[in-house]
C-alpha cells in the first residue's frame, strides 16, 4: 500500500490544518467493549465499509489492517512484541498524530497490531485497565491520495480479555505530502466536556433494552438547544432530534437492528453521552 500511495500523493493537492474539522466519537462511561475472538468490524469514516478489524486474531486482543484502506501507528516497523504482533505505538496525550510520506513505512497494514494474548499476555508498555492513546488511519476509497489522522482512547481488562474503545477522533481526508495533525485527546471542542456536565444532570432511558420505543427524559439546566443523536455502535448517525424547550424524545426503534447504541447530547459546551440496547421482542 505504502509504496504505490506514496507515488500518488505527489500529485494531490495540500489542505491546512488551519481548516481542519475533527470528528470525535464517545463511546459512553462503559465504552465500546469487544471481546477475545470476537472479530469486530469498525468502520470509522461511515463509508459503510470496515476500516479496521478488531479482535479477529485467536487469542489476542488488538487490531487487524485492512490492505490499502486503514492501519495502526507503530513507532517503527522493525518492532514486535513477544507474541510476535506488530508492536502499537502508545501516545502521550497532546502528542502530535500524524501520517505523511516520512513515517507511512511505519504504519501497520499488513500484517496485525495486538496489545494482549491470551498466552503471553500484556504487550510492553500496556497498563490493564488503563486508558491509553494508539493512532490510525484511513484512506479515501474515493481518492487514494487522501488520508485522514486519528486516535483511539483504549483499554485492555485482561480479567474477561476484552479491549474497550472509549472514545475516537479524526481529521478531515487530507494529502499524504502536506497532512492535517491531530492531537492525541483532541476532540475539536472549544470548551471542557464538563461544562455540559454542569447542565445535565442525568439521562433516563426507558426501557432499556429498548425493543420498539426507545423514550428519553433528562432534566437541562442550560439554555442552548441541545442535539439529541443517536448512535450505532460503530458512530454512525442513526436519528437526530433539536431540543427546544423540551427534555422528553420518544423516538421509533423497531428497525433497528439488535445491538449496542448510544445516545448523545451536545452543544457548544460539550457533549454527555449515555449507552443503551436494541433487543429484538
Amino acid at each position: 500500500m505504502k509504496k504505490s500511495l506514496l507515488l500518488l500523493a505527489l500529485f494531490c493537492f495540500a489542505l491546512t490544518s488551519s481548516f481542519s474539522q475533527i470528528t470525535h466519537n464517545d463511546y459512553g462511561e462503559e465504552g465500546l467493549v469487544i471481546s477475545l475472538n470476537e472479530n469486530y468490524s469498525l468502520d470509522i469514516d461511515e463509508d459503510s465499509f470496515p476500516d479496521l478489524y478488531i479482535n479477529q486474531y485467536v487469542g489476542e486482543l488488538g487490531f487487524t489492517p485492512i490492505f490499502g484502506i486503514g492501519c495502526m501507528a507503530s513507532a517503527t516497523f522493525s518492532e514486535y512484541t513477544s507474541f510476535g504482533a506488530r508492536e502499537m505505538q502508545i501516545f502521550a496525550k497532546d502528542e502530535e498524530i500524524t501520517i505523511n510520506t516520512t513515517n507511512m513505512f511505519d504504519y501497520i497494514d499488513d500484517d496485525r497490531g495486538s496489545v494482549y494474548s491470551s498466552e503471553a499476555g500484556l504487550a510492553e508498555d500496556w497498563v490493564a485497565n488503563e486508558e491509553q492513546y494508539v493512532a490510525f488511519a484511513v484512506f479515501n476509497l474515493n481518492n487514494p491520495d487522501e488520508v485522514l489522522n486519528g486516535w483511539m482512547a483504549i483499554s485492555v481488562n485482561p480479567d474477561n480479555e476484552t479491549l474497550i474503545i472509549h472514545e475516537l477522533a479524526y481529521t478531515e481526508y487530507a494529502s499524504l505530502i502536506e497532512p492535517i495533525i491531530i492531537k492525541a485527546g483532541d476532540t475539536g471542542a472549544p470548551v471542557s466536556i464538563n461544562e455540559l456536565d454542569n447542565s445535565i444532570n442525568e439521562i433516563r432511558i426507558n426501557p432499556n433494552p429498548v425493543y420498539d420505543q426507545l423514550n428519553i427524559n433528562f432534566d437541562y439546566s442550560g439554555t442552548e438547544n441541545l442535539t439529541i443523536a443517536v448512535l450505532d455502535n460503530s458512530g454512525k448517525l442513526v436519528e437526530q432530534r433539536i431540543n427546544q424547550s423540551t427534555s422528553q424524545f420518544s423516538f421509533d426503534s423497531s428497525t433497528w437492528a439488535a445491538g449496542i447504541y448510544f445516545i448523545n447530547l451536545s452543544s457548544s459546551q460539550g457533549t454527555k453521552t449515555k449507552k443503551f440496547v436494541i433487543q429484538n421482542q
